[in-house]
């Protein structure tokens, strides 16, 4: 039996739109050829993702970690207590790998939502556990878009990150990837805002 990991960092939770109707075929040729679609384009989006950051971000992808069930992407990184002083350099990284995902998945036709938040969390095989996680699970199924919403948790860690006194650098950084954004929400998300 596996004993549980507790792993603080960053996480963000993907979700594919449309998989349902995707998924939903019944022919067997229907089936084969979207489980081959499965298999050539999301089963190997780790790989994907990992050689576009390969050359100048070898260590972060190493130990950036990753899950796959269903129509479900979960990408995180733990972050090194004894490393906190370049903290905002490991967001960076995380925030352009989710970028990037978003992007050659959008490529592909496979539209992708998604949260980011940062906290306490536990992942074993296909299992996760954590309020950061159902943070970004909920946020993203409240948006209807193809993008990514931070957590107020992660946006307040963020801000925090880059006000600190010179952090110019890590503010430049940071809007590289963090764009500010009218999010389009469900309606029953919109009333409760």
């Amino acid at each position: 039996m596996q004993t549980a990991h507790m792993k603080h960092g960053i996480v963000a939770y993907f979700d594919i739109l449309g998989y349902k109707t995707f998924a939903c075929v019944e022919s067997d040729e229907d089936i084969l050829r979207n489980a081959r679609l499965v298999s050539e384009r999301l089963l190997e989006i780790r790989k994907r993702i990992s050689e576009r950051f390969a050359e100048y971000a070898p260590l972060f992808i190493r130990d950036l970690e990753w899950c796959i069930l269903s129509d479900t992407i979960l990408v995180w990184f733990e972050i090194p207590k004894r490393e906190f002083e370049v903290e905002v350099v490991y967001w960076h990284m995380f925030l352009r790998v989710c970028n990037d995902l978003l992007q050659v998945m959008f490529n592909d036709r496979v539209p992708l939502r998604a949260g980011e938040s940062e906290g306490g969390f536990s992942v074993e095989d296909h299992c996760f556990i954590g309020r950061p996680i159902m943070q970004c699970e909920h946020w993203a199924n409240q948006t209807e878009w193809s993008g990514c919403i931070l957590t107020k948790r992660a946006r307040t860690k963020l801000e925090a990150l880059c006000s600190t006194p010179g952090a110019d650098d890590d503010r430049k950084l940071m809007e590289q990837v963090c764009v500010n954004y009218p999010v389009p929400w469900k309606e029953a998300a919109s009333a409760a805002q």
